[in-house]
């Protein structure tokens, strides 16, 4: 019972360390992507210096741009890191209720066990009590058999 809860732990970790895991790929292949982004910020920021009066309306699309996409960025994470932990919870729940399930059936494996122990138990120490009875009978019936021959045996020594 304690090693089923104990790979039930080792199983919750293992899954635990595979999301963190995703997660941190994720924010990796986010990062790899936007550096590229950023470096190509800081060459048109280099650029837009120079040629700031003739750039402004190009610099503020290229900004909208951007914020665009990190809101959708942000949005697309925190979507992500809700169904994630939906999945975590989802998964947490069956597998509380997979072992809750298990330690029933175990539970009432050895109260069954235990019944039939005892119903067997008590059938044996019946018929132990049954043959020890019949035993005794026998022994009596011997004996009251002995007896009644020892007196037969005197009476008829005693007329001969």
């Amino acid at each position: 019972m304690e090693t089923e809860r104990v790979r039930g732990h080792d199983r919750m970790q293992h899954l635990e360390n595979l999301v963190r895991q995703e997660r941190e790929d994720r924010i990796q292949s986010l990062e790899d992507q936007l550096n590229p982004i950023r470096n190509d910020l800081r060459g048109i920021e280099a650029g837009i210096d120079a040629e700031r009066n003739a750039r402004v309306q190009k610099e503020r699309e290229i900004l909208d741009t951007l914020h665009e996409e990190s809101a959708k960025i942000e949005e697309q994470l925190q979507v992500e890191k809700e169904e994630r932990l939906a999945r975590q919870a989802e998964l947490y729940n069956r597998i509380t209720t997979e072992i809750k399930r298990e330690n029933q059936w175990i539970e009432d494996f050895q109260m069954r066990t235990r019944s039939e122990f005892a119903k067997d138990r008590n059938d044996i120490e019946k018929e132990m009590d049954n043959r020890f009875e019949h035993q005794d009978i026998l022994i009596k019936d011997i004996q009251h058999f002995i007896s009644t021959f020892q007196k037969t045996l005197k009476a008829v020594g005693e007329k001969s």
